[in-house]
């Protein structure tokens, strides 16, 4: 799947002393800041984050610790699911299993995230740029105030972050075979698993696996098997992830932001997820 010949010594052989020393000390300062930093639980949505991850890590149970209002006026059964049951909140609760607690989890989880996360956009910028170029890119990403904020932060934001750039590196170190879509298709969904909104790249990965095709029956060959991949991520995930409400994606995306998730029927000819 991996066209890995000279990788290995394409990436080792532009080092010279001053970058691994300065590469190194801005890892180091990074995680020894992001300790520093993480102080505790703060905000909003870091409460849910949290609670979600210890609920799974003491009783195994994946219920949220707040009802909505709508909840109650449209009579659903409580406790639903988790207000955010994604695969971030999974991923803390098996670090934080080994780190004493959830909070310790996500934040441990954030610093492996975002590190890797500059490792994968280095070697992306590396493979289609300069050493130089890629170097500078990846240390631009660890000093982001942002990048920063979200790592010392228990939200799933720097989590995704890692995945999206996973899947740059992945497609651009892959080769042209079929395998390469159907790895980009695994990745796609842990993406969806991890933000619903991500489902645009299950409709668009079929349509860039037959464009890459050399021949019309090579784009035949090649899309069908991404895209029954791509509808059973689609079908399946509400099932083993199921949301908190049944929003359809438009109504959880102006539901949200307008804040009608609390208090507002969905329109009833919703599309369901």
């Amino acid at each position: 799947m991996f066209s890995c010949s000279g990788y290995a010594h394409r990436f080792v052989a532009p080092w010279t002393w001053p970058q691994v020393v300065v590469a190194a000390a801005a890892v180091t300062a990074f995680v020894l800041l992001t300790i520093f930093a993480a102080g505790g639980v703060r905000g909003t949505d870091q409460y849910w984050y949290v609670a979600d991850a210890e609920s799974l890590l003491s009783k195994g149970a994946v219920q949220t610790n707040d009802v909505y209002p709508l909840v109650l006026l449209r009579d659903q059964d409580v406790p639903r699911p988790f207000i955010h049951n994604i695969l971030p909140v999974y991923a803390a609760a098996a670090v934080g299993w080994g780190m004493g607690g959830p909070y310790g989890g996500w934040i441990v989880l954030n610093l492996l995230c975002s590190l890797s996360a500059a490792l994968f956009i280095y070697l992306t910028v590396r493979h289609c740029g300069s050493h130089e170029s890629a170097f500078l890119a990846g240390l631009l990403y660890l000093v982001m105030p942002a990048v920063f904020w979200q790592t010392t932060q228990p939200l799933a934001e720097a989590f995704i972050a890692s995945l999206v750039a996973g899947a740059a590196a992945a497609f651009i170190y892959m080769d042209r075979s079929l395998s390469r879509w159907l790895g980009l298709g695994g990745l796609a969904a842990l993406l969806y698993a991890s933000r619903p909104t991500f489902v645009i790249l299950l409709a668009l990965l079929p349509v860039a696996a037959a464009y890459s095709a050399s021949s019309k029956a090579a784009a035949v060959r090649r899309a069908i098997p991404v895209a029954v991949l791509c509808f059973t991520i689609w079908i399946a995930s509400p099932h083993l992830l199921p949301p908190y409400l049944n929003y359809g994606y438009i109504e959880a995306i102006n539901g949200a932001a307008a804040g009608d998730l609390l208090f507002s029927e969905p329109p009833k000819a919703s599309m369901q997820v």
